[in-house]
């Protein structure tokens, strides 16, 4: 069998070459190769300009997740949120539907983050229904602000034709039910 064999030279500037053309193209390299390795080393503490300072979430992979780990992703992205709407309801277990994002409660003047890993759905209060009732919890050893049990179906009669009316009623319908199961369990206890 023929079995053909190739030779490939290539050619590596270098800064005493005769060729011009070869001598600038040796001055780009270098010249890209140093920015390369200052953009990866730089000194601790030190930014660049227009680079961003953004808080990153990190976790190790073998650590537990928690059920509501996108909630400590964006309560970290976002910390004036407050977790509204179909977050709150599926936080407090008034839902079974899972939402496709985050859905945050913000100021009407605050700032939008960035969209990153987890998607948001960001909703403008006024700063007095942003303050009323709010609850804090712990989620993955993050502060997580909250809308409590019936704030959260007030906002969702409030809001029905964003996040759908059959959502809102069936939010309201199990609040109903958890209430009288909880007025069982104090009568009988």
């Amino acid at each position: 069998m023929f079995r053909a064999s190739y030779r490939v030279t290539i050619h590596v500037p270098t800064p005493d070459c005769p060729c011009r053309a070869y001598r600038a193209e040796f001055r780009a390299w270098q010249s890209s190769a140093r920015r390369r390795n200052s953009r990866n080393h730089e000194p601790h503490g030190t930014r660049r300009r227009g680079a961003s300072a953004r808080a990153r979430t990190y976790q190790l992979s073998d650590a537990p997740i928690d059920v509501h780990h996108s909630l400590a992703e964006a309560a970290k992205r976002v910390p004036k949120g407050v977790v509204c709407l179909v977050s709150a309801l599926v936080f407090h277990g008034l839902t079974n539907q899972l939402p496709r994002q985050v859905w945050l409660a913000v100021g009407q003047k605050d700032w939008s983050p960035k969209p990153e890993r987890t998607p948001l759905r960001l909703v403008r209060f006024t700063d007095r229904l942003l303050t009323e009732g709010v609850e804090t919890h712990a989620v993955e050893e993050v502060t997580v602000r909250v809308f409590g049990v019936a704030k959260t179906i007030a906002d969702c009669s409030r809001y029905r034709i964003k996040i759908g009316l059959s959502l809102a009623i069936e939010g309201l319908q199990e609040a109903l039910r958890s209430a009288k199961r909880r007025r069982a369990r104090l009568l009988a206890g």
